[in-house]
């Protein structure tokens, strides 16, 4: 859950990242994202900032060692 106007700091994925927009909207990197979309970062990929302005609920599918980096 994003609190409106959060940020996550740009990152590296070592796995796959699957989101999925509950509820709300944010943006990763360059893509905007609104409730019911879908994004994936694959195994390697750098994206920009996530940013949330009105908040949002995500539903996120990380790799394990992603997960305990955070």
């Amino acid at each position: 859950m994003f609190d409106p106007g959060a940020r996550l700091p740009a990152h590296d994925h070592h796995g796959d990242e699957q989101s999925f927009v509950v509820s709300g909207s944010c943006r990763i990197g360059a893509v905007h994202l609104r409730q019911g979309d879908f994004h994936r970062a694959g195994a390697g990929s750098h994206h920009g900032d996530v940013v949330s302005d009105e908040g949002c609920v995500l539903l996120l599918l990380v790799d394990a060692e992603d997960y305990r980096a955070a």
